[in-house]
């Protein structure tokens, strides 16, 4: 014959003279399904949204980020995403020697340098000298 079935959390709520009959077999799912209730009830005290409070909303999307991670997501090396952070150009939060980027700061970044054309210092009007005096201008880089 199969065990009874473990009571609810609520019924343990409602009588808890009923956890001494518990098989031990019970016990480690209804401590995880408490342990999940306690957190909600002390995010909820604290004024913290819960994941299931905003549903659609991946919780990762809200983890602040490794520099290894944000050079990755950027394509540019982790020694400039630190010289950002250290210029203040990019905000990070820092805990002893650990350096992590919200996913907020990083949009934030992204989004003032997305308007941004391209620099046109980094170009100079090219005139080449052809006998036929050709006054085209071409833009080439000025790397020389």
């Amino acid at each position: 014959m199969p065990p009874p079935p473990a009571p609810s959390l609520d019924a343990l709520a409602a009588d808890p003279g009923r956890v001494a009959a518990l098989a031990p077999e019970a016990v480690p799912p209804l401590l995880a399904q408490l342990a999940a209730l306690q957190s909600a009830i002390t995010a909820r005290l604290l004024g913290v949204a819960s994941p299931e409070a905003s549903p659609g909303r991946d919780p990762a999307e809200d983890r602040p980020l490794t520099v290894p991670e944000v050079a990755l997501h950027l394509q540019v090396g982790k020694a400039y995403v630190y010289d950002l952070i250290r210029r203040g150009e990019l905000g990070a939060l820092r805990f002893g020697k650990y350096v992590r980027v919200p996913p907020a700061a990083l949009r934030e970044w992204e989004a003032r340098h997305q308007e941004k054309a391209l620099d046109r210092g980094a170009y100079r009007v090219y005139i080449p000298s052809v006998k036929g005096r050709s006054h085209e201008r071409r833009r080439t880089p000025a790397h020389s």
